[in-house]
Parts: structure tokens; sequence; C-alpha cells
């Protein structure tokens, strides 16, 4: 006959103390689960914000070619101005010559 155990000699645990031992003896570790999953969630935000971004027209990186753009076409404008400027000036010097 199997004999009652001495319950001054049993220990009573928690479930979570329980679940513990549990994961210890296999080998689960809940931190580096949670930093897994972390990072794999931040990864699929991170996909799905650059293919909203690529829809929109108003976003940071397409002002700053507008205004690179915007810049270089303005310093073309200038340089033609200044090039339309000299010759007018070396053609009024070689007439007063």
């Amino acid at each position: 006959m199997i004999q009652p155990p001495d319950l001054r000699q049993v220990t009573v645990l928690t479930k979570a103390d329980w679940q513990l031992i549990q994961d210890k003896l296999n080998g689960v570790n809940k931190d580096k689960q949670s930093l897994r999953e972390a990072a794999k969630q931040r990864e699929a935000l991170h996909k799905v914000s650059e293919e909203v971004v690529k829809l929109w027209s108003s976003t940071i990186a397409v002002s700053c070619l507008w205004r690179d753009f915007h810049r270089f076409y303005l310093n073309v404008l200038n340089l033609n101005v200044i090039q339309r400027l000299q010759k007018t000036y070396s053609t009024a010097v070689e007439d007063q010559l």
C-alpha cells in the first residue's frame, strides 16, 4: 500500500513558482523571448511605415529634394544672368575701344 505523504514535509508552490521551475528545466528564457517578439513587432511596424511613407508626397525627404532642386535651379538661373551680364559688359567695353 502507498503511504500518504507527511504534510509537515510537503512544500506548496504557487502556480508562478511551478511555471518558473518548469521553464528553467526546459531552458525557456522569457526575457529573450519577449525581446525577440518585440524586435519582430518593431521590424513589422517599420516595414508598414516604409510602405505608407512611399505614398506620401509631403515627406521630409521629398521636401528636401525639392529644396535642393530649387537651389540648383536658382543657381543655374543666377549663372545664366551673370554670363549674360558678362557678355553685355564685354561687348560694351569692346565697342568703346
